[in-house]
């Protein structure tokens, strides 16, 4: 049977919470590689807004896996939300860096090539340190969101898609049917041996990246993210057949997803109000930043012709870089190429990773819409989808 602990919290008593977790969820991480993965979307005071894990439930949790004497400890993300290539800037404005501390590690530097089955069949690029590490912790926040509905133990696996990647398969999907099937595809790659959910300063609505806050004040823990899931969609009146990604995850045998098969401990009520997405609106004709903006199809079509361009003026100041330049060297699949006095991207090639611009000590790569590929979309979409051009 599945467990999902739950516990009343505050940002200022969150470290015994976390330490019940430990005791309810033993752990061996003594001599352990322990990857640390948090939601970092994007830089938003974490005392207002729930955009990413806050920074004092990260450094709680920190403060008891220290105690175990693991080996190594690295704590990141890659983030996204228009911050494509900028996770240390994400950091250092949400106070994660300084609670990560010595063990902050930019996730988007060191990527690892897999394949992927569904909704379309190709090659991403993944966090490595996930994937290598013997212990991986996720630290989800408890969110809405306004394809998935909700998002929390599962979907912070969505990360592992690093840098634009995440955006691309938001353009490729289409339909919420087909990326909860990318959502569910990077749960497969690497799932979590903990989950810890920051439901302390929860996010409604439109997320993963809405202005609307509810006070939970809960902390959710366990090993199987999909209980956890269908525990929070209990807790909002909801049922597994009202969220795709968790229908999926039960055909797969992903996880537990019947209610009477989860030992719950702790007390599931939330504040009454909670701000839901269901459909029709739960799609892609939603709503961006929730503020009643234009159809979210627009800026993944832009997001979708996006590729890096290096500028070599800003490149030639760089005295970190030898003759061949950190962001040709590392490009997981090859992509950059230097000609003489310029670097190029192979268009059709480049997979979004965001690792050259992560990696450039002077930032001189930045990412830039190709008209042409932007056109050709365009050209698409008038074609299939008519209602979103």
């Amino acid at each position: 049977m599945s467990k999902v602990l739950i516990q009343e919290s505050s940002y200022e008593t969150c470290q015994a919470a976390i330490e019940q977790v430990f005791e309810t969820f033993p752990m061996d991480l003594k001599g352990k590689r322990v990857c640390i993965k948090v939601n970092g979307v994007a830089p938003k005071d974490p005392h207002e807004y729930a955009f990413v894990t806050d920074y004092r439930f990260v450094r709680a949790v920190l403060n008891v896996v220290e105690k175990f004497e693991p080996a190594e400890i690295v704590v990141g993300d890659s983030v996204g939300t228009g911050m494509f290539g900028k996770s240390e800037a994400v950091w250092e404005s949400t106070h994660l860096r300084e609670a990560a501390g010595k063990y902050f590690k930019n996730f988007s530097t060191n990527l690892e090539l897999r394949e992927v089955e569904r909704p379309i069949k190709k090659t991403v690029a993944i966090i490595k340190d996930v994937l290598d590490a013997d212990v991986y912790i996720s630290l989800p926040k408890l969110k809405t969101h306004g394809l998935t509905i909700i998002t929390g133990a599962v979907k912070n696996n969505y990360g592992l898609y690093a840098g634009l990647q995440k955006s691309k398969w938001h353009y490729d999907s289409i339909t919420p049917e087909n990326f909860a099937h990318a959502v569910v595809e990077s749960y497969k790659l690497r799932k979590p041996d903990l989950i810890i959910i920051d439901g302390i300063l929860s996010q409604m609505g439109y997320g993963p990246a809405s202005l609307e806050v509810n006070r939970t004040n809960k902390v959710i823990a366990g090993t199987d993210g999909v209980a956890m899931d269908t525990v929070f969609t209990d807790m909002l009146g909801l049922t597994v057949d009202d969220i795709p990604l968790l229908r999926i995850c039960r055909e797969q045998n992903l996880g537990e997803t019947d209610l009477s098969k989860i030992e719950v401990i702790g007390n599931r009520v939330i504040p009454e109000y909670w701000h839901v997405p269901v459909p029709p609106l739960c799609s892609y004709a939603y709503r961006v930043n929730d503020t009643g903006g234009t159809n979210a199809i627009l800026p993944f079509r832009e997001r979708a012709a996006c590729r890096p361009v290096v500028d070599m003026a800003i490149c030639a100041t760089c005295e970190t870089c030898a003759e061949e330049p950190l962001c040709v060297a590392k490009c997981p699949i090859g992509a950059l190429s230097k000609n003489g006095d310029t670097i190029t991207c192979a268009t059709d090639k480049c997979l979004q990773c965001t690792s050259c611009m992560e990696r450039c000590p002077v930032k001189a790569a930045v990412l830039q819409i190709h008209p042409e590929i932007f056109e050709a979309l365009t050209e698409r979409e008038k074609k299939c989808y008519p209602l979103f051009v």
